[in-house]
Formats: C-alpha cells, structure tokens, sequence
C-alpha cells in the first residue's frame, strides 16, 4: 500500500534529533537547509494536530492491508480466530496489527493534553454507510473495553469456573480468553473507515488553513516570521 509524502514530493525533507523535551528540527529544501520561524497562531497548531491524526490513520490502514493479507491467506474461515495460539507468528503478527489499529482508530476520537483536536463522531457518520456506522461504534467500544483498557467485550471474558470431571473429581479453572482478531471480512469492514476518515480530516485541516493568516497583512507578517526565524527549530514535547 502507498502512503503519500506529501513532503517529499515538494522537495522537503524533515530531519529531527531528540533532545529533553522535544525536538530540534530541521528542514531542507532540494538539500538545502531552510530558516525556519514558528507560527504561533492556534489555528496552525490545529492543522497540525489534524496531520498527526492523519498519520495515525495512514498507520490504521497500513496495518489493516497486512493484517487482511495474512488472514486471507491462512485464516479465511469466516470467522474470528477464538483462541488465541502464542506458538502461531500469523496469529501473533495478525493480532498485534488489530491491536493497533483499534487503539489509533479509537485515539482520533479521543481528545488529549498533547493534541488540541479531535475528530467529532457526528461527522464522520455522515460519510459511513450503516454497515460503516456499525462498525465505527463497535471499534470505539473496544478500544475503550478491551484494547486500552480492561471492560466488558466480546474480545474477552474472565469468569471463574469449577469443572466437574467424569471421574467425580473437580477442579477450579480460573479463565480468562481472548479472541485473537476477527474474520478478514470484518477486518475489512474496519479498513473500510480509513478513506472516508481521510478525507474528513483533510476537510478539518483546510478550514483551520484558512484562518492561519486571516486578518493580518501577509507581507508584514512574513517578513516578521523571517527576521525571527532559526536554521535551528526546538519544538517540544506534546
């Protein structure tokens, strides 16, 4: 699967070494390196706290392309995979991508200290067919139940149980199951968000674009950015 960059597709490159607290960043254009001045208005750090989301939307998609792949090819039953086998690599690769992919699906609608944005669950149903809607609402129980924190799912279940053997022993089983992943179809069905979600967020990211420089003189403002701007730009920590 392709994932766009945008970035180096203009001739940009990004580079960033990690220091206490964040960042320093540096950015080349055709290989030379830039000045760089911080935009400081709240409607820049949106659009980029829409981009992150963004990324993590690309990370969904990617890992749902590999993880549909390999569950194609080895687990095409139609069904969940119920139990869940350490001893497979499919299964353990399959598992930890679905993981994943709930947990960044779920954290786009979830609003955070680093993160000044956050998806609204009314938009995106607009764009969802019903299977889609379904699906959504699904995946935010589980993220919220079962991928980042312990609660009520049909992913897992934990009940004490006392087994009374054929020859009138018993024994006290103390059981806690989960499933491994769903059916390629349902996972399908889950990668199926991620172009509707796309574009949603590039919508947002273009409206908060619009205001970054509404109302000032563009002229005056790009020449104040330049004269305060860095080949060195520190950016901390969200």
């Amino acid at each position: 699967m392709d994932i766009p960059d945008a970035l180096a597709e203009s001739g940009f490159r990004i580079a960033q070494d990690i220091v206490k607290g964040g960042k320093i960043i540096k950015i080349y254009f055709d290989g030379t390196l830039c000045r760089l001045a911080r935009i400081e208005e709240d409607a820049a750090r949106k659009v980029a706290a829409y981009q992150a989301i963004l990324n993590d939307i690309y990370k969904v998609q990617s890992y749902l392309s590999l993880a549909c792949e390999i569950a194609r090819d080895n687990f095409n039953t139609g069904r969940l995979v119920e139990k869940f086998d350490f001893n497979s690599k499919d299964q353990v690769i399959c598992s930890s991508l679905y993981h994943s992919a709930v947990t960044l699906y779920g954290k786009c609608f979830t609003q955070a200290q680093g993160r000044s944005v956050k998806l609204e669950e009314s938009q995106i149903r607009k764009r969802l067919t019903d299977d889609q809607v379904a699906t959504h609402e699904k995946l935010l129980k589980l993220r919220h139940n079962w991928a980042a924190h312990g609660g009520l799912s049909d992913h897992e279940s934990i009940c004490g149980i006392m087994a009374f053997l054929p020859d009138g022993r018993a024994r006290t089983l103390y059981v806690a199951t989960t499933t491994g992943f769903p059916s390629p179809a349902d996972l399908e069905g889950f990668l199926s968000l991620c172009e509707p979600m796309k574009s949603m967020i590039e919508d947002y990211k273009k409206k908060h674009e619009d205001k970054v420089f509404k109302g000032k003189d563009i002229q005056s403002h790009l020449a104040d950015l330049q004269e305060n701007s860095e080949l060195l730009l520190f950016v901390e920590d969200s």
